[in-house]
């Protein structure tokens, strides 16, 4: 049963797998760890469980069977993963089959194979998940990321042609600086393998 509006201030968090993920909750736990969530190795040193429930059979049953077997005392954040490679495939909440007190939040997910979707649901979980921690939402969208990458991009274009006569001279006069090293190099190696292959004299 989730309670809504309830923001906490965990930190650590326990990873638990109800089942075979293929390691795409591995998602989730890197994005949790870039906003600053540690995950520990024991349930004793956590704040929640981070439990990951990959459906094999009914919404219902996995769940329940999940959450009989997960630490007790400990509050948790319940991810449903359906295993689906459709990006539009609906689910119904799986909240709604949760009535442990223990459990803060419950969120559905779609994965496919070893990896998550990049879908609206899976956005939404992650969203729901920032709200309840508390965690504030990227100062920049992904979209804005790779616009500001374009026009650093074509700001650096327009350099490089606006400068190309002072690249080119910077070339030319670095060629010519390192040109006579690489040649005086070879010649003294030459005259060093001379020098040691002749024959000296009784």
């Amino acid at each position: 049963m989730d309670q809504e509006g309830q923001i906490v201030p965990w930190k650590n968090f326990f990873v638990y797998l109800t089942g075979k993920t293929n390691d795409a909750h591995l998602d989730f736990v890197g994005k949790l760890e870039d906003v600053g969530q540690n995950e520990v190795i024991s349930p004793e040193d956590s704040d929640y469980l981070l439990v990951f429930c990959p459906i094999t059979s009914r919404v219902g049953t996995d769940i329940d069977e999940a959450l009989r077997h997960i630490p007790v005392g400990k509050r948790a954040i319940l991810v449903v993963m359906h295993h689906t490679f459709n990006p539009e495939h609906v689910v119904a909440a799986s909240s709604r089959q949760v009535q442990n007190q223990m459990v803060l939040l419950t969120v559905d997910c779609l994965f496919y194979n070893g990896n998550l979707l990049k879908c609206n649901r899976n956005d939404i979980a992650w969203h729901e998940i920032q709200k309840v921690l508390g965690v504030p939402p990227p100062l920049r969208s992904t979209w804005s990321n790779y616009f500001i990458r374009c026009i650093r991009c074509i700001l650096s274009i327009h350099w490089c042609k606006k400068n190309w006569k002072w690249l080119t001279a910077g070339g030319i006069f670095l060629g010519f600086a390192i040109i006579p090293l690489i040649w005086n190099s070879r010649i003294s190696r030459e005259i060093e393998v001379t020098n040691k292959t002749e024959p000296k004299g009784i």
